[in-house]
């Protein structure tokens, strides 16, 4: 009897210590629209369209959150980063898109003229890309822009497809993924063409891809969702509308829209709205990490070394049978590729920035994805 209770309160501890839970981290009435997450794991957020003027940033470390730090915007939908020391921000209410500069705090418009600009997505090749949501009075957008890493402003897409586009990201091949009215397309990056891809029944505020299970999560009003490579798409947490910390199943959101993984892909955060002047919320979600079907043994099979790295790395297998590797940055983006590599490969890092990464090798043992922090 007492080995029985034993082995039952064993299974419930296990249980509890893998529950995926809901919790709210602050609640700020700036907390309206998108967020970033940098390499060091702070949150910056956007205070949103038709009425914000503000980027906050949440300390990781000091556990504070400063609803100020940087002002002059204008209606700021989405948030994001670009080579270190510039945020990317676009203003919705007076149609450009605006660059901070972390280090010297100026602002600057990057590209204007728009219509009602909203989501932001920035490729392996520094391009960042811009949709409209559109403004008034039709409040009918259909484009996405390009600025060019030299500044240049393009039309990138112009479809009558388009409805109100706002959440984007590349998905696991790197094609860009739009949101429009909660129909998904996948861009050709050949000619710029909208390829139809699934419909979830629902527009989406924001969307993530992440590495480590090739997913794509979106936010889309009280639900999370989780969207795998082959189009298959669930409810990842929320239900009804209201506010409810708890499991995935459990838990209540309202107005769901910034969403983005921290460093190690192990956090999700997410952005509650609260809707038209409520409340907003940042709250987080902690993840399972992937387990592959065949047995790895990390400190065995593969190693990494040195982890912090600096100038170079090596990766070492344990057999001669032929591996390949991707290396991912922060905002998603491949930046190395070795197709084939036979036990040990010497990696030139010097070139990289300093930052958190993510090292998904395809080894014989099987798919498996570990983090490397580069520090020069």
């Amino acid at each position: 009897m007492v080995i029985l209770y034993t082995l039952l309160l064993f299974a419930l501890l296990c249980t509890a210590l893998n529950a995926q839970m809901v919790e709210t981290i602050i609640s700020h009435p700036e907390l309206r629209d998108g967020l970033h997450v940098d390499a060091q794991g702070n949150i910056y957020t956007s205070s949103g369209g038709f009425a914000g003027f503000e980027v906050g940033k949440y300390d990781i470390q000091e556990q504070t959150f400063e609803p100020n730090f940087a002002t002059g915007f204008f209606g700021p939908v989405d948030v994001d980063q670009y080579r270190d020391s510039l945020l990317i921000v676009t203003n919705y209410d007076n149609n450009t898109v605006s660059s901070h500069n972390l280090n010297t705090g100026q602002n600057t418009i990057i590209a204007d003229g728009l219509d009602g600009p909203s989501g932001i997505a920035i490729d392996a090749q520094e391009n960042i890309f811009v949709a409209s949501w559109g403004n008034a009075p039709n409040y009918a957008g259909q484009e996405i822009h390009r600025i060019h890493p030299n500044g240049t402003v393009t039309d990138y897409i112009n479809s009558p497809l388009l409805y109100r586009p706002q959440a984007m990201t590349f998905g696991l091949d790197g094609a860009l993924v739009v949101n429009s009215n909660g129909t998904l397309y996948r861009v050709n990056a050949a000619d710029s063409t909208l390829q139809y891809w699934i419909n979830l029944g629902e527009n989406t505020g924001h969307m993530v891809f992440r590495q480590a299970d090739s997913c794509i999560y979106a936010t889309a009003g009280n639900r999370i969702l989780k969207i795998t490579p082959d189009g298959d798409f669930s409810v990842f947490a929320g239900s009804s509308e209201g506010y409810q910390d708890g499991s995935l199943e459990d838990a209540h959101f309202r107005g769901l829209l910034g969403i983005h993984f921290s460093p190690g892909e192990d956090t999700l955060y997410v952005c509650d709205s609260g809707y038209g002047g409520a409340m907003g919320r940042l709250r987080r979600i902690t993840m399972n990490m992937p387990v592959s079907t065949q047995q790895i043994d990390d400190e065995k099979d593969i190693l990494i070394f040195p982890n912090p790295a600096r100038q170079h790395f090596s990766i070492v297998t344990n057999d001669n049978r032929s591996s390949s590797l991707e290396i991912i940055d922060q905002l998603g983006r491949v930046v190395y590729v070795k197709n084939d590599f036979e036990h040990r490969i010497e990696i030139d890092s010097s070139l990289l920035p300093d930052g958190l990464y993510t090292i998904r090798i395809n080894h014989p043992a099987g798919l498996l994805t570990k983090m490397l922090t580069i520090q020069q």
